[in-house]
């Protein structure tokens, strides 16, 4: 007894060490957060202000996606709590309350139950495996700081999945709620998140269609789900007079390259979780292999909950060929299904021979840190941090704020930290916050950087922007870079209209050093 006491505590140690890496990480990358999260932010302070849900006020334009991410930071800014800096602490709370989900459904899939009973310490080790596997995953500690929704749309996902199979294995009603709930909570915070209630609803009706239940499971979940989420997607299409998110009208188009694109995404997720993609793939097998190989009751309560979470994981990596992949570092797109792989991936390690097991198991969190820890994708951010990028344009956004008139329109192709600092009404050149640039055709959408392919100098230069600035090295250029900035550069009565000024300010690192950067703007003649 005595001498078994210790392996019960090997687990939580491990655990224990994998959060506090988790925590350095995180720490190390508050320094940097993601450009988007501050369009989010900038609707949040609106609406806390009592302007409403808009970018620009009295225009109402849906240029964010994670509308209860947006609504949780316009209850922050309410208390006269800075939003950037709540929402980094919110997401870690989510990100380390998200561990106790995925300990619980690891459970739920019997990861290490058989030798639990042994007193194996692998066994004791396996169920909390999965959490590990994020902690040591950067993309977990990222966008745990990053500003936007992912981590806490993360946790409502894994709620969902959660109730569901609590809802299998004991057919209580109350929990077949709290996963219609939690899939509406998940889609409020991105519409992406609905394809969990697709696959919770798809498994319904296939236990009806085998005779398992009865239809009023199937019925009750799509009621419940479809009511409450139906009921906010009528509403802000109301609102916003428009069908749906502004965002994907200016990123979303149907074309082979944008297809091209998302399998390059896909590719370069499997090269940044090379073992995890492996073993998700081996779990598949295993899955279909045990369909017929015993009675069907026992078939189905040995293969379901593993194939919800496949699913599940299936589904979201097709949204992310669907779109084309995106444009935001350290794989955003894989931060909701990374929890459910990372379970997938450690329920099929009980395939194997305990021996194997155990080097399965070390092979796969060394080979998910090290390879996740030392990705183009992740590295790319130290050079951000380190440079300050973040500080940089909030020091830009507060001298535009302090020098121009609060009427000043500025047109830019950056519509998150500087136009969440300076406050003056913006034109995003991109179209993330624009319906006329949004719902331009782009022929060679798919070809460029995703969210940055759409533009319309001629419309940009018929708004009589105050100031213009063409995206550059660290804030701005004389020379144009996206579409909107070519097509104006390329107009003589821009030319004609405005004049390239470049505007020195200082700023304050996170090192404490002063450093001195420049704003290039060109201004319109007529400017004040």
């Amino acid at each position: 007894m005595i001498a078994r006491r210790p392996g019960r505590w090997v687990p939580w140690i491990v655990l224990g060490a994998a959060v506090a890496w988790l925590l350095v990480r995180e720490w190390h990358y508050a320094g940097w957060m993601d450009d988007d999260a501050f369009i989010s932010f900038r609707y949040a302070r609106n609406l806390a202000r009592g302007l409403g849900l808009v970018f620009n006020p009295g225009e109402r334009v849906e240029g964010y996606t994670n509308f209860l991410w947006t609504v949780l930071m316009a209850a922050v800014a309410k208390t006269g709590l800075d939003i950037p800096r709540a929402a980094q602490v919110l997401g870690t709370v989510f990100s380390l309350a998200s561990l106790g989900v995925v300990v619980y459904l690891a459970r739920a899939l019997g990861i290490g139950a058989r030798g639990a009973v042994e007193g194996s310490w692998l066994s004791r080790l396996l169920p909390v495996l999965p959490a590990v596997l994020l902690c040591v995953s950067e993309t977990w500690a990222v966008w745990a700081v990053g500003g936007l929704e992912n981590v806490f749309a993360a946790f409502w996902v894994l709620l969902a999945v959660a109730a569901y199979l609590r809802f299998r294995a004991a057919s209580r009603p109350s929990a077949l709620y709290a996963a219609a709930v939690s899939c509406v909570l998940a889609a409020l915070t991105h519409p992406a998140h609905t394809v969990v209630a697709m696959v919770l609803g798809l498994a319904l009706a296939w236990d009806t269609r085998r005779g398992a239940r009865t239809w009023q499971p199937f019925v009750a979940f799509i009621a419940l789900f479809g009511g409450l989420y139906g009921a906010y997607f009528v509403l802000r299409a109301i609102y916003y007079e428009s069908l749906f998110p502004n965002t994907f009208y200016a990123k979303v188009g149907m074309s082979a390259a944008m297809l091209q694109r998302g399998g390059a995404y896909l590719g370069t997720m499997a090269i940044a979780f090379p073992f995890l993609f492996a073993l998700c793939g081996w779990a598949g097998v295993l899955w279909f292999r045990r369909r017929g190989a015993a009675a069907p009751e026992a078939d189905d309560r040995a293969r379901h909950p593993a194939g919800v979470l496949l699913g599940t994981v299936a589904a979201y990596l097709l949204y992310a060929l669907a779109i084309g992949g995106e444009a935001f570092p350290a794989l955003r797109l894989l931060v909701v299904p990374l929890p459910l792989a990372a379970i997938v991936a450690v329920w099929s390690l009980q395939a194997f021979r305990v021996p194997v097991r155990a080097a399965a198991a070390l092979v796969l969190v060394a080979g998910t840190a090290a390879c996740s820890y030392w990705n183009p994708k992740m590295r790319q951010l130290d050079f951000r941090i380190e440079g300050d990028a973040l500080g940089v344009y909030r020091a830009a956004g507060l001298y535009l704020k302090q020098n121009l008139p609060p009427s000043t329109l500025l047109a830019y192709s950056g519509a998150g930290v500087l136009a969440y600092y300076c406050e003056l009404p913006f034109l995003d050149t991109l179209g993330l916050t624009d319906k006329h640039i949004a719902r331009t055709t782009a022929k060679d959408i798919g070809l460029g950087m995703a969210g940055h392919e759409k533009g319309d100098g001629a419309y940009v230069l018929s708004r009589h922007p105050d100031y213009v600035m063409f995206t550059g090295a660290p804030i701005s250029s004389p020379a144009p870079r996206f579409r909107s900035d070519h097509e104006l550069n390329a107009l003589q009565e821009f030319h004609f209209q405005y004049q390239l000024t470049k505007v020195p300010f200082r700023y304050t690192t996170r090192q404490a050093r002063t450093l001195q950067a420049e704003l290039y703007l060109y201004k319109r003649m007529t400017a004040r």
